[in-house]
């Protein structure tokens, strides 16, 4: 293992090089315990560095990160402000389409999301979904179409293909296996937990910082007003995409961009379904719906897993607290035995594992994204589970 200090113009590129700094360490779980190389993505200053997973990260206080960690073709990205020393695990979920297309995800409170756009062009039984570039055929279409930006191959490749809600809808499905393109409510769970202070139902714009937090922070694309740039500090990456209108025409001309929008599953009737737009002149999320003829980007979200684990902190004499957390976690019990502490991502993947001893234990969960987690605690003869809230 090798430490990155001696390489200064690293260092610059991705932290600043302060006398005061952290070291960070990377781990595999889930589909893979190995990380091949980490991608180094510094919000504050947009500058990227690669790393082998090996390596140690040196960073400073005021660092915003988003890692994306990579093993084969998993990759998973992790948001990170470091506060000390530590180990940052990747939980490694496949996610790959009809065509072969791997992508990046990533945990926003309990749902995990892709982190990026889709680009399939095949059903989930492998057949084709029809590419339709001339307005006409657009327009008139019925069933499922894709396209890409003004009929541009490299706007595709980079931002992701648009696709009508027949596509989205249709019953062979779009997304990856185990995968679901997001419903309504999925989105207002999400959009919850990034701001709880606001009604994310409410029909036109809402959140006023939700947009922010989704938009890439980095891309030259957004940049038209300062005001409402994306900070991207939920990981989610959306990128100015712009899309097509339902009468086959664009909504701006090439390298005139200023919009992003992302259907959900959810029809309101015959003609019309939900789907989520972001501005460039706003920092709040558009929650509208539109005729099912446009042309949208589209997100998948992972099929959930119930855990049937009951939102208690208390159980059987046992106590864990805080409970939502940020750093540390104390458990107490009533017992004064030995016991093993073990912590699960939603996917299954054990991300943390402590012997307790004595009747009060201090566990430092602070490396953790946020998000929920299963605390499993076995003694003896018997197993208690919690639910843990990372915020």
């Amino acid at each position: 293992m090798k430490k990155i200090l001696f390489l200064i113009f690293y260092i610059s590129g991705s932290c600043n090089l302060q006398a005061q700094s952290f070291s960070i360490q990377f781990a595999g779980s889930g589909a893979s315990t190995t990380v091949d190389s980490v991608r180094v993505e510094n919000l504050v200053n947009c500058t990227m560095s690669n790393l082998i997973g090996s390596d140690i990260l040196v960073c400073n206080p005021g660092d915003t990160l988003k890692l994306t960690g990579k093993s084969g073709n998993y990759r998973t990205v992790v948001m990170l402000i470091p506060t000390y020393n530590q180990t940052v695990t990747f939980d490694f979920v496949e996610c790959r389409d009809a065509d072969d297309n791997n992508y990046a995800v990533l945990q926003i409170g309990d749902q995990l999301w892709m982190a990026e756009n889709l680009k399939t062009t095949k059903y989930r039984d492998g057949s084709d979904i029809p590419n339709v570039q001339d307005s006409a055929g657009w327009h008139t279409a019925t069933s499922g179409a894709w396209c890409d930006y003004h009929n541009l191959p490299d706007e595709g490749a980079e931002y992701g293909h648009l696709y009508n809600f027949y596509a989205v809808d249709d019953i062979r499905g779009i997304s990856p296996e185990g995968w679901h393109v997001a419903s309504h409510s999925e989105c207002n769970v999400m959009e919850k937990y990034l701001d709880n202070s606001v009604d994310t139902t409410l029909l036109m714009g809402t959140g006023n910082q939700i947009g922010k937090m989704l938009k890439e922070n980095c891309d030259t694309r957004w940049a038209y007003n300062p005001d409402t740039w994306g900070t991207n500090e939920s990981g989610f990456t959306a990128l100015c995409t712009n899309f097509r209108i339902g009468s086959g025409a664009w909504s701006l001309a090439p390298n005139n961009d200023h919009d992003d929008g992302f259907w959900t599953s959810t029809a309101i009737n015959n003609g019309s379904a939900w789907f989520r737009s972001l501005r460039w002149c706003f920092s709040d999320i558009y929650v509208l719906y539109l005729q099912k003829t446009f042309g949208y980007s589209v997100r998948c979200i992972k099929n959930s897993t119930n855990t049937n684990i009951p939102d208690l902190n208390f159980q059987d004499g046992l106590k864990i607290h805080p409970n939502p957390f940020t750093d540390k976690v104390c458990i107490e019990s009533g017992k004064n035995e030995n016991r093993i502490l073990q912590v699960f991502s939603l996917t299954g993947s054990c991300v943390y594992q402590s012997s307790l001893a004595g009747n009060k234990n201090q566990e430092s969960l602070g490396f953790l994204p946020k998000g929920i987690y299963i605390a499993k605690i076995q003694g003896a003869d018997w197993t208690r589970q919690f639910k843990l809230v990372k915020q």
